[in-house]
């Protein structure tokens, strides 16, 4: 991203690679607890999650859906936790 002419002052190392919507937002300006969700809704994460639940579903010897659910569960906890300390924090 550097080398492709972005300045290096807006540059985040969090969100180096737009493939989540909060690297589309500014992080001075936006909100903390939005800032959070829209980073925790990334592509890559998501994709993650469907290969994971497919493969717990798989060895586990239970349906797909169950494996979604357990892993797509865990995975709004943790990010519901993480949007409620940064609105706490902010």
């Amino acid at each position: 991203m550097i080398f492709a002419g972005v300045v290096p002052e807006s540059f985040n190392i969090k969100n180096y690679a737009p493939t989540n919507i909060g690297a589309f937002l500014n992080p001075l300006e936006t909100n903390k607890a939005l800032y959070a969700l829209a980073t925790s809704l990334d592509v890559i994460t998501i994709w993650t999650l469907v290969l994971l639940a497919i493969g717990i579903a798989a060895v586990s010897g239970v349906k797909r859906t169950s494996g979604y659910i357990a892993v797509f569960g865990w995975w709004a906890i943790l990010v519901l936790i993480g949007v409620g300390i940064a609105a706490a924090t902010s």
